[in-house]
């Protein structure tokens, strides 16, 4: 598996923070905290990214991800593929950090290269190799979120990363306009579609990014308005159908209009139930699930769904818990009859 490459940008970043031309580029701000970092020459292809510059070995624990980190979104399967090159092939372009800030002060804030140290924590790396950048504003997160969309190419961020970074922005302060630009948007109604689609609800989320090509704000917009039309459990067999199945918009669109059938799950001869609670069950490695409990149409009495996606050795543990609980229940029910 081919690690991710930081490449020069084509466009240039003096506002950044990037010296003027033959200005004095050393720093004055003391060596790297203490944490055994090794200073080697820089890498050529980094040169005057942002700033000041050096690439040194730094402590896997003392490498954070960046809030402002363009990519949101990294599957466990890719993950083990670059931890895997990681140990085969040893790492062969560096991380890209910067110096933390108040609660993260000590430690070195990953902008790009991300994937590499959860590969490098996979298989208890010690130590990953790190282009310093010590100009950059730890605080200004418009600039870091830009910087950060350079350096992850090697491949385009998806929807939900994009849409995941415009409400970590806004969170923040900045206007729609602003978040547009930043990520290379037409309009703020653009970004209005990519926080509708990263505001789905966590089920949806989980199960959406294993698909990061078919998961778009359009089809975003669909299931939001499945959920305020029908509920959520309509919405969620309607995601499953448009990515697994790959169901066109246009049959999507008609799916919402006619509304639930008889045989959709959380119905009862046609009518809906109505949740009464439930959570979401996150599983490592895998979609997961939920459980919910439904008001019955027989008063007194509830409805219980469980579904979730478990790994073969995890679903054996799992059924062998849910076995004996469901015997003890089945036995108490039978000595009260």
């Amino acid at each position: 598996m081919k690690q991710r490459v930081i490449k020069r940008p084509d466009m240039p970043l003096t506002a950044l923070g990037a010296p003027a031309p033959g200005a004095d580029t050393s720093t004055d701000k003391g060596e790297l905290p203490a944490v055994s970092a090794t200073t080697q020459p820089p890498s050529p292809p980094l040169l005057h990214l942002a700033g000041a510059e050096e690439v040194v070995d730094i402590p896997v624990s003392k490498l954070r991800v960046s809030p402002c980190n363009a990519r949101k979104i990294r599957l466990p399967k890719r993950v083990s593929k670059i931890a895997e090159s990681l140990k085969n092939n040893g790492q062969k372009d560096p991380l890209y950090v910067y110096p933390g800030a108040g609660d993260d002060e000590g430690y070195f804030m990953v902008l790009g290269g991300e994937t590499r140290r959860l590969g490098a924590l996979q298989i208890a790396l010690p130590t990953l190799k790190a282009f310093v950048d010590r100009k950059v504003d730890p605080t200004d997160a418009l600039n870091l979120t830009k910087i950060s969309n350079i350096l992850n190419d090697s491949a385009d961020e998806c929807d939900l990363d994009r849409g995941m970074v415009a409400i970590d922005l806004l969170e923040k302060g900045h206007t729609q306009g602003e978040v547009a630009e930043v990520l290379e948007l037409e309009s703020h109604t653009h970004v209005q579609r990519l926080i509708k689609l990263a505001g789905l609800p966590k089920r949806f989320i989980d199960f959406g990014q294993d698909y990061p090509e078919r998961f778009s704000a359009s089809l975003g917009a669909y299931i939001s308005q499945a959920i305020d039309r029908h509920g959520e459990d309509f919405a969620h067999d309607l995601l499953k159908a448009a990515l697994v199945d790959e169901l066109p918009h246009r049959k999507i669109a008609k799916a919402i209009e006619a509304g639930p059938s008889d045989k959709q799950p959380g119905q009862e001869r046609g009518k809906r139930l109505r949740r009464d609670g439930g959570f979401d069950i996150p599983t490592p490695d895998a979609p997961g699930g939920r459980y919910d409990v439904y008001k019955s149409k027989t008063p007194g009495l509830k409805v219980l769904k469980l579904q979730v996606e478990v790994p073969d050795e995890l679903a054996k543990d799992l059924n062998e818990k849910l076995t004996e609980v469901l015997t003890q229940f089945i036995q108490t029910s039978r000595d009260q009859q």
